[in-house]
């Protein structure tokens, strides 16, 4: 499909909106929009963009297919005022669990856990069960603002509750870590793994120390193996191959 033939579909989406019956209208603008929300084209975006700012001001009751591909765009586009706008409709009837998703990740990108939070609470009092994916995110939106200690205190909600932390939960970690070099938050997190928060322990270990020399702090690394490990653990023969 050409970028002309995009902007055909548009056009006709607006006489139909403008002139069509309800019905048709739902039907065609729900259409057009998810033909276009998946597109990483940057005119094709812009086209999709200004579609939906066009039916905003129209004030154009969609259905909720409609609302969900514009969640799409918004959460995609970082624009989290107009995503709220159409999450709050949303949400009063009976939102998907992606949609909370796409919700829980742009906040995490824009480093806000309050927000986070509250559409976690949402979705509980929707009836639907909590996910690893929603709190790693969680954990995700506190390390994006540098809140080492909130985000370690998820992690100890999140397994209370009887979410076993993973090796995606590590790994937010490890990229803050990794962004940060932080050896003293690096240590304090070991601490927790050590407490079984993370596990299995030897893995997250490796992963920890590939984190230490990633950052170039092998004289630190060194010094974490002796502190923490006795010289049989299958770590040190993971510490080899990976300083080979």
């Amino acid at each position: 499909v050409s970028r002309e033939d995009y902007g055909s579909a548009e056009r006709l989406a607006r006489c139909t909106v403008l002139f069509g019956s309800q019905e048709t209208a739902q039907f065609v603008v729900s259409d057009f929009l998810n033909l276009v929300t998946s597109r990483k084209d940057e005119h094709v975006v812009q086209i999709c963009r200004e579609f939906a700012n066009w039916l905003r001001q129209n004030r154009f009751e969609g259905t909720s297919s409609t609302q969900e591909s514009l969640i799409a765009l918004w959460t995609r586009e970082n624009d989290s005022m107009s995503a709220e706008a159409v999450f709050n409709e949303l949400v009063q009837g009976s939102a998907k669990v992606q949609v909370y998703e796409q919700m829980m990740a742009m906040y995490a990108g824009q480093a806000k856990p309050a927000a986070a939070i509250r559409v976690m609470e949402l979705y509980r009092e929707c009836g639907l069960p909590l996910t690893c994916r929603l709190w790693n995110h969680l954990v995700q939106a506190y390390l994006a603002g540098g809140d080492v200690k909130n985000a370690e205190l998820t992690l100890r909600q999140m397994k209370n509750r009887g979410f076993q932390p993973g090796v995606q939960s590590l790994e937010c970690f490890l990229r803050h870590f990794t962004a940060t070099s932080n050896a003293q938050e690096m240590r304090r997190f070991y601490d927790l793994v050590c407490e079984g928060l993370v596990g299995p322990l030897d893995r997250v270990t490796i992963l920890l120390l590939t984190t230490y020399v990633r950052i170039g702090q092998v004289q630190e690394a060194l010094n974490f193996l002796e502190q923490s490990l006795d010289e049989g653990s299958i770590v040190w023969r993971g510490f080899g191959m990976m300083t080979s």
